[in-house]
């Protein structure tokens, strides 16, 4: 009995080893032709990615809808720009706000150049992109220039609403939803049948020894 049991613990481990070498085998065999075909790999990942990014933005990350700057002392003023998404409103503080700075910046395409002007509030440390619009004379832009008067001569605080377009996150989120279910479905059934694999094999050693 115990003879029986050595050579099946010695046929179990050559099984064990052969299945690791054919991994690595494979393993190697993938690098090899991810190596060769790395133009397609970098733009399916990068479709990937962006399509999660921007999933996971509109739910959880959203869009600026205010900005708030306190006189905090005589000589200091703080802003907290205020976000909201699908799931959940957040806030972020910025500290030692010296004004608001507008850029703007022009891409080509076929069907002309567009310009899309980012407006930011400027602190010692870094700029917080507050929103971007593609107007130059969009009221919020005028709105929020507002701020550098008040951080000039500041008073007790003042707040600068924001448009929130629920439409434009919904349809993004809508649009986006099948791709998720088509990136995530095959994940997690090939996760849950590894699982069950794994298993099973646990429950049929057990059953040896």
């Amino acid at each position: 009995m115990k003879n029986s049991l050595k050579l099946s613990l010695k046929s179990r481990i050559q099984k064990t080893l052969r299945t690791v070498f054919k991994l690595i085998a494979y393993g190697v065999s993938g690098v090899l032709y991810v190596l060769g075909h790395l133009h397609g790999v970098f733009i399916i990942l990068a479709c990937v990615s962006s399509l999660l990014w921007n999933f996971y933005s509109v739910l959880w990350i959203g869009e600026s809808i205010a900005v708030t700057c306190r006189n905090t002392d005589s000589i200091r003023v703080d802003c907290t720009i205020k976000y909201r998404a699908l799931l959940r409103e957040s806030e972020q503080q910025i500290k030692n706000v010296q004004g608001i700075k507008v850029d703007s910046y022009t891409s080509s395409s076929e069907s002309g150049n567009t310009t899309t002007y980012e407006v930011s509030l400027q602190s010692l440390g870094s700029d917080r992109l507050i929103k971007k619009y593609s107007n130059q004379s969009d009221p919020e832009i005028k709105a929020l220039q507002r701020l550098n008067s008040f951080i000039e001569n500041p008073e007790t605080h003042m707040t600068i609403p924001l448009r929130y377009h629920l439409w434009k996150s919904l349809v993004i989120f809508l649009f986006l939803l099948p791709f998720m279910f088509a990136i995530f479905v095959p994940v997690f059934a090939g996760l849950l049948s590894l699982f069950q694999s794994f298993n099973s094999a646990l429950k049929k050693s057990e059953r040896i020894y």
